[in-house]
């Protein structure tokens, strides 16, 4: 059965309630947010998804909330399998939150409603140009946890893209504790881990530009320039990091570079 939102009693503190109502007043359209939960799924998860959506329903005019609870006919409308699972304007958009957006991904939810009520991904100019030129379409899927600090920004390259070009760019951020074998099912160790249409896989944050590239080439790209030295006749390669040496503090100063 699918229902629209209706007033109920208060999830989050005073302190967030007020925080979230200043945000929403920047708002410009209207977003729906569609809920998908199945009993036995997840049900705590659900439950969090659900309270959370119809607070921010309940706080601003701008979110329009549909629960589609075991509601078979909607879920094969919207493709949906996994529980719960939140669309965002689905009818115009294609992101997906694969588990309820808990913990650090939260802040992806609320930055993934401004894009969308401002009908702008806020990528840069270059990043458009780029996506202006995709002729095919692309499937992201971003695995998160709640705790991991730099899974928000690749959530968020990703929406900004799916944001940017509807047509051929779908965003899935998946939480992967809630959907493990999901997460084994393409091998996910460190997060976030992006998986560009089954074709390229990448691990960490990477920069708007990196991702946008190779979200179109689905080849990785590094992260590397090369200028002339005209003092020298040959290029000079430049690089954000070098790290000398392969012991453990190498390693260590490699794996947080990385993350990074």
């Amino acid at each position: 059965m699918s229902e629209q939102n209706t007033p109920h009693e208060w999830f989050l503190p005073q302190d967030q309630r007020d925080a979230l109502a200043e945000f929403f007043k920047g708002f410009a359209q209207t977003v729906p947010v569609h809920v998908f939960t199945m009993s036995g799924h997840n049900d705590a998860y659900a439950d969090f998804a659900v309270q959370l959506v119809q607070d921010m329903a309940q706080l601003s005019s701008k979110i329009e909330v549909f629960i589609h609870s075991n509601d078979e006919v909607a879920n094969a409308r919207y493709q949906v399998t996994r529980f719960p699972t939140l669309l965002l304007d689905p009818d115009v958009f294609q992101i997906r939150f694969t588990g309820a957006p808990a913990g650090e991904e939260g802040q992806v939810l609320l930055h993934a409603l401004a894009m969308l009520s401002a009908r702008a991904s806020g990528l840069t100019q270059s990043s458009i140009a780029l996506l202006a030129s995709l002729k095919e379409l692309r499937d992201i899927k971003v695995f998160v946890s709640p705790t991991c600090p730099y899974c928000p920004g690749q959530s968020i390259n990703a929406i900004r893209a799916a944001v940017e070009r509807p047509d051929l760019v779908r965003a899935e951020i998946v939480e992967t504790a809630e959907n493990q074998d999901y997460a084994e099912e393409y091998a996910v160790g460190s997060i976030p881990h992006t998986v560009y249409n089954n074709a390229l896989t990448t691990v960490g944050l990477e920069p708007e530009h990196i991702f946008i590239q190779q979200l179109l080439s689905l080849e990785p790209v590094q992260d590397t320039e090369s200028r002339p030295d005209p003092g020298a006749g040959h290029a000079v390669h430049y690089h954000d990091l070098v790290i000398i040496g392969s012991g453990p503090a190498g390693l260590t100063a490699g794996i947080y570079a990385k993350r990074a």
